[in-house]
Formats: C-alpha cells, sequence, structure tokens
C-alpha cells in the first residue's frame, strides 16, 4: 500500500517542455546534449533534452520540483526526458558508483529485431539499465526509476508528473 504523503506526485513542468530525443542511427542515442562552450553564443545553443531536477527534501505535491542546470545536478537528482514520444523519470546518478547519467547514452534493448525496451548505458563503465525494471545487465545494481502521469491543466495543456516508483519486495 502506497502513502501518497510519504511517496506524492510530483509536478516536473508542462509536457511540451520536453522535447523527443531522436534515436541515433548507430543505437546510441544521447540522452542529453554536452554543456555548451563557453563561446558559443545563445542562439546557436539547441534546447536540452531532457531535465534535471533537485528532490525536495519533503516531498509535497503542492511544491512543484526545482529544475536544476544540468551542469549543476547532484548525485540525488531526477531526470525527465522523451524518448520516442514516451516520457521517463529516473535517479540522475549511476547506482553503481553515482556517475551522472545526463552524460549516457539510450539504447534499444531488441531480440531478434524486435525492440523489448530501452536501456540508458553508463559512460564511466558501459553498464546498462533497463529503463522499465531499472535492473543492470551486469551486476545486481538497480536504477531508481518513477512512475510519470500526464495530466491535463486548466487550460487544457498537458502535465507531467512523477513519482518514485516503488519497489517490490519479495516475501
Amino acid at each position: 500500500m502506497t502513502n501518497n504523503r510519504i511517496n506524492p506526485w510530483l509536478y516536473a513542468g508542462l509536457a511540451s517542455s520536453f522535447p523527443n530525443i531522436e534515436r541515433a542511427e548507430n543505437n546510441k542515442t544521447r540522452i542529453c546534449l554536452p554543456t555548451p562552450d563557453p563561446w558559443d553564443s545563445p542562439r546557436e545553443a539547441p534546447p536540452q533534452s531532457c531535465k534535471t531536477f533537485t528532490k525536495p527534501a519533503e516531498p509535497s505535491s503542492a511544491t512543484p520540483l526545482d529544475e536544476t542546470p544540468i551542469s549543476e545536478a547532484q548525485q540525488n537528482s531526477i531526470m525527465v526526458f522523451r524518448y520516442k514520444e514516451r516520457i521517463y523519470a529516473i535517479e540522475q546518478a549511476c547506482p553503481h558508483q553515482a556517475y551522472p547519467l545526463t552524460r549516457a547514452s539510450l539504447s534499444d534493448i531488441e531480440d531478434f529485431g524486435i525492440v523489448l525496451s530501452v536501456g540508458i548505458t553508463c559512460p564511466k563503465h558501459g553498464w546498462t539499465f533497463d529503463l522499465h525494471t531499472g535492473e543492470a545487465d551486469v551486476s545486481r545494481y538497480k536504477l531508481g526509476l518513477y512512475d510519470v502521469e500526464s495530466r491535463r491543466g486548466e487550460t487544457g495543456e498537458e502535465q507531467v508528473w512523477v513519482k518514485k516508483k516503488e519497489r517490490k519486495r519479495i516475501g
């Protein structure tokens, strides 16, 4: 049983603020764009394809998540992005050694040409985590996942809400 006061739905922003990440031809799609060089003009920098948010100290659905610049995201941040028209929310740091997943790449998890899921690969050690289960391909580490819910706002705009996914307990 989930207690929504302990694990509330948190507002992450308008769905339109999360551009779709396009799949790269080599099946190694960069999740976030690298930080622009200081000499680039703001007009040349494309919008980021992912956003990072600071986890609230005392979660409440009355307070929206605070967006944090990707370059300043901490280990306990939440990362939200859209891939193949689906919005995902995950822990921003790899559960193995806390390397920032904003530098990771996305790939389809396939079997005989059938896409089964989506994986995020940590660039530090090359481990891939399934974005549907959180499970790693080479270890027992598990990526923290969030449920994502789409809601209509008062003026009809689509809003993104996230909530920490409950881990299933065995036994």
